[in-house]
């Protein structure tokens, strides 16, 4: 927009234009010549050449306007907007990029020596010289009975039978090497586990969010999050958002049919749970349950075959820390889901409850499983004295039938359940 001054002539003092803002709390003049100003005002701070906003830029600080209590804000204005505040700006966030560059670099090195020192002791596990195969090899005398076989003739035959021979007299010492062998790598397998690194994982990520370089502001705004807090705690439970990312399941060991369940995960980081083949399988969470916290996991169910009405049953519950690869869910809730059929009792799951929510607090043997979105039905387990207090427990699910899977979307620790009548 082209600018250009105002020249319009007073009528009163000749020479003069009328180019003056009087802002008089009292007489507020738009336009008015200098002279004129100075008699209807007392206050000659309160008067502003109108050309000064028709040539001002954006980064302008006028010395006497807006009209303000504090005058010395003016200056103070002036000097946060003058060029070397702006060169203190661009120090600033220089210093902010230079510090995440080098966090990073610094973090990636240490990452970089942390996984190769966790590969290099797995490797040291699995490949020592007395591994698996090794001891394998020497008790079934492989070599000598491949060497014996290629050059077969009477005296290698007998020899061979020899050799089976001392394998059968030798039968207790062999099965318990190879039986304390089996034994050591199945016990570091089992230790084998992502919760802890997901974990840590997680406070690394909440440790990178607390970063700030304003201390004062951020006591300041943790001020105002704990008054939204106080102000939406009557309204909403305090929630965290959605934890699913940290959610992993995996199939028990030893479990009858367990390793046929099939765990998928998608890009939208849902987990996928199902029984492939047709016999009793458990799967459990990757961590285990923390007795103080109150954990929400929800999870619809859904048929393969979206023509296919069958009966589905399942159980949800807990697993003693020592039993996930051994024996049965320690205690649990069977659920029914009844087809097209709609029944009463507490256990079936009408065919309108697809999406359920699991919710646990061990500290209060409370293990329940509610109807979404209503929350209309509840199902309870019935022996809460199952939960013990000295046991540690994962979350479990008894398997049997094929036609359908579980869709797991939901997963987060909570302050406060919601619908307080089903705490």
């Amino acid at each position: 927009m082209q600018k250009t001054n105002i020249q319009e002539n007073c009528q009163k003092h000749k020479g003069q234009f009328k180019s003056i803002l009087l802002f008089d709390q009292n007489n507020i003049q738009p336009l008015m010549c200098l002279s004129c100003a100075k008699i209807a005002s007392k206050n000659s701070n309160n008067v502003i050449d109108v050309n000064e906003f028709i040539h001002s830029d954006e980064d302008s600080i006028f010395s006497n306007f807006p009209p303000l209590i504090d005058d010395t804000l003016y200056q103070k204005l002036d000097e946060l907007l003058a060029d070397q505040e702006k060169n203190f700006l661009d120090k600033c966030i220089s210093q902010v990029q230079n510090y995440f560059y080098q966090l990073k670099a610094e973090i990636n090195i240490k990452l970089d020596l942390q996984r190769d020192k966790i590969k290099n002791n797995i490797i040291q596990i699995f490949c020592q010289n007395d591994s698996l195969i090794h001891r394998f090899n020497n008790i079934s005398q492989k070599k000598e009975l491949q060497n014996l076989y290629n050059n077969y003739n009477e005296q290698s035959a007998q020899k061979i039978k020899e050799i089976v021979n001392q394998m059968y007299q030798n039968i207790n010492q062999n099965t318990q090497q190879i039986k304390q062998k089996v034994d050591e790598i199945m016990e570091v397998l089992n230790k084998f586990r992502l919760d802890q690194p997901l974990q840590t994982k997680n406070q690394l990520i909440q440790l990178v969010e607390k970063i700030n370089f304003f201390q004062d502001s951020l006591l300041d705004l943790n001020k105002i999050n704990k008054q939204e807090q106080i102000i939406t705690s009557d309204i909403r439970p305090q929630q965290k958002v959605n934890q699913i990312e940290l959610l992993g399941f995996e199939k028990s060991k030893n479990f009858k049919n367990s390793q046929q369940i099939i765990i998928e995960k998608t890009k939208t980081n849902e987990l996928l749970i199902r029984q492939s083949r047709e016999g009793f399988g458990i799967s459990y969470s990757n961590f285990i349950i923390d007795p103080k916290k109150k954990y929400v996991l929800r999870f619809e169910i859904q048929p393969l075959d979206q023509s296919n009405y069958s009966d589905f049953s399942f159980i949800a519950g807990l697993i003693q820390e020592n039993h996930i690869n051994s024996s049965e869910i320690d205690c649990g809730i069977r659920l029914l889901y009844q087809g097209q059929k709609s029944l009463s009792s507490s256990s079936i799951i009408e065919s309108t409850n697809k999406n359920l929510e699991i919710r646990i607090h061990l500290q209060d043997q409370l293990f329940k499983i509610v109807s979404l979105p209503s929350y209309h039905n509840v199902y309870e387990l019935q022996k809460k004295e199952t939960i013990k207090e000295n046991c540690q427990f994962r979350l479990a699910f008894l398997l049997y039938y094929t036609s359908h899977k579980f869709v797991i979307n939901y997963f987060s620790e909570v302050n406060k359940f919601e619908n307080d009548i089903l705490k």
